[in-house]
């Protein structure tokens, strides 16, 4: 929809391993590069700005303490950095065939969607 600047949707952290009382602190290290936590570099990769914590968002995640992560994309602009693992997560890792480094946003969502059988038709974006 060429109307859709942003989307937005709610996250949580895979590694965090803390109280309640220390989501933020762990949050705000990820966003300022002091540690990078894995679910939420899929998205900040990705052009995912974060905006705030949602408490009570899921009750159930009790490793997060029930609290949501808002993050926003601006889609229209988004494009992947290149991204260089850490020796523990490079021992882990599946080698790639033909990944370019960088992507846009809308590459990497038209791939998925003709993965998923529907076509994209740029000129109706």
């Amino acid at each position: 929809d060429p109307k859709v600047d942003s989307v937005i949707g709610v996250t949580r952290c895979h590694d965090f391993k803390g109280t309640a009382t220390e989501l933020q602190a762990y949050v705000d290290d990820h966003v300022a590069g002091k540690i990078q936590d894995r679910t939420l570099y899929f998205h900040t990769n990705y052009g995912a700005k974060v905006r705030r914590l949602v408490p009570k968002f899921r009750p159930e995640d009790k490793a997060n303490h029930g609290t949501g992560v808002l993050i926003q994309y601006d889609v229209k602009d988004v494009v992947s950095k290149p991204w260089f693992p850490s020796v523990e997560q490079e021992r882990d890792l599946v080698p790639a065939q033909d990944v370019s480094p960088v992507a846009s946003t809308l590459e990497v969502i038209s791939r998925i969607m003709t993965e998923f059988g529907h076509q994209v038709d740029r000129n109706d974006l």
